[in-house]
């Protein structure tokens, strides 16, 4: 079974297909450690410096894949009867699961934010 561990060290189970990406964004479907809770889960994806590298790694835990860009904290949701495959008699495997979605950083947004500070840096030196 494949692995999501942060920059923090943190470690989740993903379940088959857990690392779905589409365009900007990113989703990781994984099966939450039993002794966090929600929110302890939402505030380790929310610290940019936690996601700022996120590997994928085999059942050995040996990196298969590095993730980076996916900064940006979007949401996460519970879903209790997430479909994971059939056991051996063929019945529908159901766990829960944490889907939490990623993005990456509004490029347009962080330069415009830098450009307001330059532009309040050199009217600070002007004396305006």
């Amino acid at each position: 079974m494949e692995s999501l561990k942060l920059s923090g060290g943190q470690i989740y189970e993903l379940v088959a297909n857990g690392v779905q990406e589409n365009g900007d964004e990113i989703n990781f479907v994984f099966i939450p450690d039993s002794s966090k809770t929600f929110e302890q889960v939402e505030a380790e994806f929310t610290s940019e410096s936690n996601t700022e590298k996120i590997y994928v790694l085999d059942s050995a835990n040996e990196v298969m894949r590095s993730i980076v860009g996916y900064t940006q904290y979007k949401g996460m949701k519970k879903e209790p009867d997430y479909s994971v495959g059939t056991d051996e008699d063929g019945n529908e495997k159901a766990v829960t699961v944490l889907i939490v979605t990623m993005s990456k950083p509004d490029l347009q947004q962080k330069y415009a934010d830098l450009q307001s500070a330059v532009d309040m840096l050199i009217l600070d030196q002007l004396g305006a």
